[in-house]
């Protein structure tokens, strides 16, 4: 719950939202991999999870606008597939970001060969559902608004007949994420290197799910 006692509105994205949704990302995520490929990227991005017939974006509308998003998609496997389709879109839409730092260009590569080869570590099954990505303004922080984002996501994709929800985070220096999903009953249930050589856990939480008390 926010300071003032005011609950924030998780509600389903719209096509207006996206602008918002980046900037919310932007803010967050100030040097991520994907904000680094600029915001016409991150806007091809979350516009694709929006149309995918499976894609779940919410955003958290507060008194001063929407101030966090949560981003992911039941049978992941469907939607990469739907991304390698539209592979060519995507790094069109990251050629600015990549002209401001050429050193992305062999990342994006890697990235790329991971989508179209995709890696086997871990088998996303078609009743799973990949919590993508959750953002929150830091001016927001500690209001609510991550843990409301996480309730409605696993609501929608509950709905959507996924039986467990899965997502991947940073292992190190990156205590208060990892705390912040274990507070919520994820438990890590693997981890991995990443294409631009990051250490990544992955955690799991079962369907239906409840808010921890």
């Amino acid at each position: 719950m926010s300071p003032s006692g005011t609950e924030p509105r998780v509600r389903q994205a719209t096509a207006d939202d996206l602008g918002r949704v980046v900037r919310v990302h932007v803010a967050a995520f100030p040097d991520f991999f994907m904000t680094q490929l600029g915001r016409r990227f991150l806007r091809a991005y979350y516009g694709m999870v929006l149309a995918h017939p499976r894609g779940i974006l919410l955003v958290a509308d507060t008194p001063d606008g929407v101030q966090g998003f949560v981003a992911g998609f039941a049978d992941p496997g469907r939607f990469y597939t739907s991304m390698r389709v539209h592979a060519a879109h995507l790094a069109v839409r990251a050629i600015v970001g990549i002209m401001r730092r050429p050193c992305l260009w062999s990342r994006l590569l890697r990235t790329a060969q991971g989508v179209v080869r995709p890696r086997t570590v871990f088998t996303a099954a078609q009743d799973s559902c990949e919590l993508a990505s959750l953002g929150v303004s830091p001016t927001c922080a500690g209001r609510g608004l991550g843990q409301a984002l996480v309730a409605a996501f696993m609501s929608v994709a509950s709905g959507q007949g996924a039986t467990h929800v899965y997502l991947t985070t940073a292992e190190r220096d990156n205590d208060r994420v990892n705390r912040f999903y274990v507070r919520l009953g994820f438990v890590a249930t693997g981890a991995y290197v990443s294409s631009g050589g990051e250490s990544k856990v992955r955690y799991e939480a079962a369907l239906p799910w409840s808010a921890p008390g």
